[in-house]
């Protein structure tokens, strides 16, 4: 019985040191983590999302505040490889026929004022890995453009970013 009770002591001693010696491994390695980031940032270019947009883009798949919400809990949501369907996604809304039918307008105005959000937030995170700093400055223009519903100007700001980012 006295080697039952001591076994037992002594496993649930071993329990207690392993849980005491795994939690600082764990603040070392985020400690260690966030000064990579700090220091070389553009030079880790993520290639996979942390979050699972299924056969989707962020942008088809999530709300603009739940994408926020993964971004502040430091998710990858959007990658450098989305561009080109951002891009295209972005000259499709714009060029949406809305003329004659009021509610088709309010719904594309409504449609490419959130476009701007997920776009933000895109350059936002992007531009942190990626050194192409004229297409961010670009995609800003068309922000503008899709915040003032200049539906002629999204199109040529999308193509002239475009332009840019091929162009690198």
């Amino acid at each position: 019985m006295k080697r039952l009770i001591l076994i037992g002591i002594v496993f649930l001693t071993g329990c207690g040191l392993s849980s005491q010696e795994y939690e600082p491994e764990v603040e070392d390695v985020s400690a260690e983590s966030s000064s990579i980031e700090n220091e070389d940032v553009k030079d880790v270019i993520p290639t996979e999302r942390t979050v699972d947009t299924g056969p989707n883009y962020p942008w088809q798949h999530f709300a603009t505040n739940l994408i926020t919400e993964y971004q502040t809990e430091g998710e990858i949501v959007y990658l450098f490889s989305d561009a080109e369907a951002l891009e295209r996604d972005l000259i499709e809304d714009a060029s949406r026929d809305d003329e004659g039918n009021e509610q088709l307008a309010q719904r594309k105005e409504k449609s490419v004022k959130g476009f701007a959000i997920y776009l933000d937030q895109f350059i936002n995170e992007v531009s942190q890995h990626i050194d192409n700093e004229a297409y961010f400055n670009k995609l800003r223009e068309v922000e503008q453009a899709l915040l003032t519903a200049d539906y002629q100007s999204v199109i040529d700001l999308v193509n002239e970013a475009k332009q840019i980012r091929e162009s690198n």
